[in-house]
């Protein structure tokens, strides 16, 4: 098999069943059992590219003429869902962990088929990224492969600032507080509310710890009401979502309302 000059040959297994390259060692642990909940029977869904793309306005069409203007060798897009990106941007190359069916390479972002020092742009807009359970793993991989001075686009719903907050910049949850001694209390800063301006410091301490700086600060924005999705919803549930799986209510996954945007500057 002819691979691209970006794939280590050693870690793929082939291709899948819509033809994208297959990574070997996918992880089949807690994260990824709920990405298949949340988004497994979404994977062969037809959908409207430019629509899945405008959904969130910081990294909309604007964005995807910034990245074009660079002129870039390999743009990657991890966790890249339906892959909506490689249609617009160039040298753009889409991975999922999910068999979606446009994509270029299903595999966990934890661990990737890339080879080390290739990437010049890498877009991370999935929350899954934030996650406690991924936010080390994943960014040591965004690391691995990113070049230097490699530009990484970041998305995540507010919420998930929430525990990445406690680890990166000590802070302790009101409950928590409760059950502390005064001096434990003192030790740690009683977790703030999730606004911009109590989580502006949170990217610039994550980044921290792999060598990424701050290109531009952390920013709110909506995500924007109406589905790309060409699905059916019942007339019960309101289609404020582009996700719905087998008219089940419970998997009606509903984006939060504000997102928070950040770029990094990744140094070797």
């Amino acid at each position: 098999m002819s691979l691209p000059w970006y794939i280590d040959p050693d870690k793929i297994d082939g291709t899948n069943e819509h033809g994208a390259l297959l990574a070997k060692n996918i992880r089949t642990d807690g994260a990824i059992k709920q990405a298949i909940y949340q988004y497994g029977d979404n994977v062969n869904s037809e959908y409207i590219a430019k629509e899945v793309i405008n959904r969130f306005q910081q990294t909309g069409m604007t964005m995807v003429d910034e990245i074009n203007a660079m002129n870039k060798d390999l743009v990657l897009d991890l966790g890249c869902g339906f892959n909506p990106y490689v249609k617009y941007i160039k040298n753009c190359v889409g991975s999922d962990v999910l068999p979606y069916k446009d994509l270029d390479v299903q595999a966990d972002f934890a661990h990737t088929p890339f080879v080390d020092n290739c990437a010049d742009v890498i877009l991370c807009l999935t929350g899954q990224f934030f996650r406690m359970m991924n936010n080390q793993k994943s960014l040591t991989e965004v690391k691995r492969i990113a070049k230097d001075g490699c530009i990484v686009y970041c998305r995540t719903p507010k919420q998930k600032f929430r525990k990445l907050k406690k680890r990166y910049m000590n802070e302790a949850s009101l409950h928590k507080i409760v059950i502390m001694t005064e001096e434990e209390q003192q030790k740690v800063n009683v977790l703030s509310a999730i606004k911009l301006e109590n989580d502006t410091q949170l990217p610039e301490k994550m980044g921290e710890e792999f060598g990424f700086t701050i290109r531009t600060p952390l920013e709110e924005g909506e995500y924007r009401e109406g589905n790309a999705l060409e699905v059916e919803t019942p007339d019960t549930v309101i289609a404020n979502s582009s996700y719905y799986a087998d008219q089940n209510a419970n998997k009606l996954n509903k984006f939060p309302r504000q997102h928070y945007y950040w770029t990094w500057t990744v140094h070797k």
